[in-house]
């Protein structure tokens, strides 16, 4: 959930160029909207990724990740 460099995405495919500013504006205060409706669904989101900007879910290691 972060440019690093001039890349969005840790894989190829995108031909055109993300800005910064989406992941500001439009995509990270989406996200706390989702928090309460999935708790209350019984589901828990982790956030493995330790760069992102994401931060209405737990983080962890992609370590912890796997043994939850």
């Amino acid at each position: 959930m972060e440019l690093q460099g001039n890349k969005s995405h840790w894989h190829e495919g995108y031909q055109i160029p993300h800005n910064d500013k989406i992941y500001q504006t439009s995509m990270l205060p989406s996200f706390p909207s989702l928090v309460e409706p999935l708790t209350k669904l019984g589901i828990t989101v982790w956030n493995a990724c330790p760069t992102s900007k994401l931060d209405c879910f737990p983080k962890c290691t992609i370590e912890q990740s796997l043994l939850k």
